[in-house]
């Protein structure tokens, strides 16, 4: 994984549209659409497998407070895993406090963790995961050690960043991004969330290796702040997608041909409605066979 530092409180803190409410931030959050299909997904899986979400033990690799809730709800056995002190301090009490007691939390990295486990499990979820890993042979190794540690007919539901074939080959597309959010064809949840995944491709992107340098984005951010091209209200809407560290962000194909070299059966499910569910997809990863 990426350094823990770059999640530090002020970034986690950014997130958050609505302390009192406890309300985050759409698209680097899953909306409520979002948290539908992931309850939908991971029952479809489950109930393929045999199982029933209430006999199910899935581990949440992150603290994402939203899909916590959602497991909860269905009432599944709940454990969660994060190496970072300060995304556990902040969203432990994000679930209603009838099930706060309910769910574990171990403050590990999730490759360790998955490879200790003396138990196998029903299912892994989370969001964003492999953004988090430091390259693409960290993520094979990841992605194999769940599928050890998971049942047979056990999956992962993953929510996963992917750049689009499409966009791939495009010049930078900050330009075209600020024109549509001017225009009101794009909201601000779609509109800072785009500008810092795919507004700058061209130029801090290394497409050799995958890796997104969110530091050269955002100082680039400034100076288009600084420079007038960027209004104060627009940088701050962007802002609120701040991360200072790199992220993972392999082209789709890429990204579908090392999850299945790991052993899963995948299938790969995209919402309608909002910008990001373009690049912004579900992905199903069963273990088959023994």
């Amino acid at each position: 994984m990426f350094g823990r530092n770059d999640w530090d409180r002020q970034t986690l803190e950014s997130r958050v549209a609505d302390t009192g409410n406890r309300v985050r931030y759409p698209a680097a959050s899953p909306d409520a659409a979002e948290t539908g299909a992931y309850g939908e997904l991971l029952t479809r899986e489950l109930e393929a497998a045999g199982w029933s979400p209430p006999e199910a033990h899935v581990v949440v690799l992150g603290m994402t407070p939203e899909l916590r809730q959602r497991l909860h709800e269905m009432d599944c056995r709940v454990s969660c895993v994060d190496n970072n002190r300060n995304a556990v301090a902040l969203y432990r009490d994000w679930v209603a406090s009838e099930f706060q007691g309910r769910e574990t939390i171990a403050l590990d990295d999730w490759l360790g963790y998955a490879s200790t486990m003396r138990n196998p499990v029903h299912a892994f979820v989370g969001d964003g995961i492999l953004a988090n890993v430091r390259d693409v042979d960290c993520c094979a190794e990841l992605l194999g050690q769940l599928h050890r540690a998971l049942l047979p007919g056990g999956c992962c539901v993953f929510r996963l960043t992917a750049l689009p074939s499409c966009l791939a080959e495009l010049p930078s597309l900050a330009g075209e991004f600020i024109r549509q959010f001017r225009q009101g064809e794009l909201d601000e949840g779609e509109f800072g969330f785009a500008m810092r995944k795919l507004g700058f491709i061209e130029r801090a992107y290394d497409r050799e290796r995958g890796i997104l340098d969110n530091a050269a984005i955002y100082a680039m951010l400034a100076q288009m702040l600084g420079a007038g091209r960027l209004s104060a209200e627009e940088y701050a809407v962007i802002r609120r997608y701040f991360f200072s560290g790199p992220n993972l962000f392999l082209p789709e194909t890429v990204l579908e041909k090392i999850i299945t070299a790991s052993g899963f059966r995948l299938r790969t499910h995209k919402l309608t409605g909002r910008h990001w569910y373009r690049y912004y997809s579900f992905y199903v990863c069963t273990r088959v066979g023994c």
